[in-house]
């Protein structure tokens, strides 16, 4: 351990020093005067509410029809008439999967698993697409910068949220710790003032 990291035993025992004397500083001058209560753990708690609400993840597919970005009018009218043909199939209830993979023979239509992700990574446009939808439900045909697209919802993943008693226990500790991070640099900070750091060998 000492090699992989560089240091020479006498390094390693003086850090090792330092860190046990860190300790036991922050315990006597700091961590012992640490006093939490249930408001500031209510207070972080509701300014931080976000967190702690049940969070969302959509697994999403995609069939995308390519338009170069110089095309005319025509050929645009022309892709939105073949994504229409896709999603009238998809609304007869055809498998996503299979409609992807028939039409994917068509020239500038891509069939793809687009991943898993939060529900704010996604774009406003498709947020807007799938915010009322559910898992195996797909968005309207979407006009972008690559052509027209339809997404496919394969799978929700919910992670439930905390109650505040359920993250009480959570929520005291990182309070705990930032509290004593603060105190301990103001403390460092007034010993040097006092031009006052005695080394204990």
């Amino acid at each position: 351990l000492v090699a992989k990291d560089g240091l020479t035993f006498d390094e390693f025992r003086g850090k090792l020093k330092e860190n046990i004397l860190r300790s036991r500083l922050l315990d006597i001058k700091i961590k012992s005067k640490i006093v939490i209560t249930k408001d500031d753990i209510k207070a972080y708690y509701e300014s931080h509410k976000s967190d702690y609400m049940p969070k969302k993840k959509y697994h999403l597919l995609n069939i995308i029809k390519k338009v170069d970005s110089y095309a005319d009018e025509d050929e645009k009218h022309e892709a939105m008439l073949v994504m229409e043909k896709i999603y009238a199939e998809l609304i007869e209830g055809r498998l996503f999967e299979e409609v992807g993979k028939d039409y994917s023979e068509l020239p500038s239509i891509e069939t793809s698993d687009l991943g898993t992700f939060k529900f704010d990574e996604l774009s406003q446009q498709v947020q807007d697409a799938i915010k009322d939808l559910k898992q195996k439900e797909f968005t309207k045909t979407l006009e972008n910068d690559l052509g027209y697209q339809i997404i496919y919802i394969k799978e929700i993943e919910i992670k439930p949220g905390k109650s505040l008693d359920e993250a009480y226990a959570e929520i005291q500790e990182i309070i705990f710790n930032n509290v004593t991070n603060e105190k301990f640099k103001l403390w460092i900070e007034q010993l040097r003032q006092q031009s006052y750091i005695k080394i204990i060998k």
